[in-house]
């Protein structure tokens, strides 16, 4: 088991390998960087408490003293960043080869 980690953020899926995300996976910097340090193998280098979350570029802009007050609501933060609804799934073709007989497999256990 040591895993080694893909640490620069642009890296791309590749199958297997740890810390690596889908090609077609449309992310900020910033969040890419957040998902690597949340999810690295070493537990060392892990994201593992709220000061270091807060220290990061993603949380750059956000209030957690006003979330902890509740100064605003979830549906808040949801209708400003998705005026229109949550946005539209669109399957990929790796979605489609993966899952393209999932239902198809019948299983007797007699």
């Amino acid at each position: 088991f040591p895993v080694p980690v893909v640490g620069d953020s642009g890296s791309v899926h590749r199958e297997g390998v740890p810390g690596s995300l889908p090609v077609e996976c449309s992310l900020s910097t910033a969040a890419v960087n957040l998902l690597h340090r949340l999810l690295d193998p070493d537990p060392r280098s892990r994201l593992r408490s709220l000061l270091n979350l807060q220290g990061t570029a993603f949380f750059k802009d956000f209030s957690f003293s006003d979330a902890r007050a509740k100064k605003f609501s979830p549906h808040q933060v949801l209708k400003s960043h998705f005026p229109n609804g949550p946005p539209q799934k669109q399957t990929s073709d790796i979605d489609e080869k993966e899952f393209s007989n999932f239902d198809s497999v019948v299983i007797n256990d007699s």
